[in-house]
């Protein structure tokens, strides 16, 4: 997590969200690469481009987005609670005013990170998006082997 994370959640975030949860052990990564995506920096968790972590503060103050390649080329963006369902990009839509008073640390945050991910979306349109409450999204997901070793996609 962001050290802006570690600290929203030491300090209780939210209500019930970013509570302290004991027996977590949390590690904080910053961002030393460059640009990613039009994102301002960027953090290569193996140094291969596999799984790049970017920073969208807005929900939270250390909200990141990942991007994760697969071996096969498939594409996902893990966008958190940036949007709560695909339309959110889709249909660029923001959540209505009530919800983002109460949802987002920082409002503009949001909205500036959403936008970006429009933009993204336009530009590579089989970039499969994964907000954190559609379920959906999650369906285009690769699963592991079942126990006879078949696996979806």
């Amino acid at each position: 997590m962001t050290p802006q994370e570690r600290e929203f959640i030491r300090k209780g975030g939210s209500g019930q969200f970013g509570k302290h949860f004991t027996g977590i052990r949390y590690e904080e990564n910053g961002f030393e690469g460059g640009p990613y995506l039009g994102f301002p920096e960027s953090h290569d968790v193996y140094g291969d481009g596999s799984i790049i972590v970017v920073p969208a503060p807005g929900h939270t103050p250390g909200s990141v987005i990942i991007f994760v390649t697969l071996y096969n080329g498939a594409r996902y963006a893990l966008v958190g609670d940036l949007v709560w369902q695909l339309e959110g990009i889709t249909l660029r839509e923001e959540r209505s005013w009530l919800i983002r008073q109460f949802a987002d640390s920082d409002a503009a945050g949001t909205r500036q990170n959403l936008l970006r991910m429009i933009a993204i979306k336009e530009r590579l349109p089989e970039l499969i998006i994964v907000p954190a409450h559609d379920m959906r999204a999650f369906a285009e997901m690769p699963t592991l082997a079942s126990a006879s070793g078949e696996t979806r996609r």
